[in-house]
C-alpha cells in the first residue's frame, strides 16, 4: 500500500438486502435493551482494486433470552467508490489488507447507515423503541484486529 496518495470516497449505492421483523414476545415494558435484548452487528467487505470500488456489508440481528431466532434482523450494502484506493487497501496471499483508518471511516458509515434504515423499516412498530446503539468505529476496529 502505498501511503502518500490522496484519496477521496464516495457513496455510489445504497441498498436493502433484507429485514424482517417480529411481533414483540413480551409486552414493551418487560423488555430492556442490553439486557434481554441483545444486538449482535457483523460486518463483510470486499474491494475490487480495478474498479477502485469497495463493497460493505451490514447485518444488525437483534436477539431475545430464550427465543433461537434474531426479532430483527436487517442487513445492506454500501458500494464506495475510492480513488486511488490501491493506497490503503491491497490483497496480499488471497488476504484484503485495509489500512485502519479507511476502515474505521467506512464503518462509521455504515453504522449510521444501519441505525438510520433500521429507523425507518421499524417505525410504527413496537420496534422503534429500541434504536441501534451509538457504538465507536474504532473501538469496533479494534476488536476485529484482536479477532484476527
Amino acid at each position: 500500500m502505498t501511503k502518500n496518495k490522496e484519496i477521496n470516497i464516495q457513496i455510489k449505492e445504497i441498498k436493502e438486502i433484507s429485514f424482517f421483523l417480529k411481533p414483540l414476545p413480551l409486552p414493551l415494558n418487560q423488555i430492556e435493551l442490553g439486557k434481554n435484548l441483545l444486538f449482535g452487528l457483523g460486518f463483510n467487505f470486499k474491494a475490487n482494486i480495478e474498479s477502485e470500488m469497495f463493497t460493505f456489508r451490514t447485518v444488525v440481528k437483534y436477539n431475545m433470552e430464550d427465543i433461537q431466532e434474531p426479532v430483527v434482523e436487517l442487513e445492506n450494502e454500501i458500494v464506495f467508490y475510492i480513488q486511488n484506493i490501491s493506497a490503503v487497501v491491497s490483497i496480499v496471499n488471497e488476504e484484503m489488507e485495509i489500512r485502519d483508518d479507511l476502515l474505521t471511516t467506512l464503518a462509521g458509515v455504515a453504522i449510521g447507515t444501519t441505525r438510520g434504515m433500521l429507523a425507518v423499516n421499524t417505525k410504527g412498530s413496537h420496534w422503534d423503541k429500541f434504536p441501534l446503539p451509538i457504538l465507536n468505529p474504532k473501538e469496533i476496529i479494534k476488536a476485529m484486529n484482536k479477532e484476527k
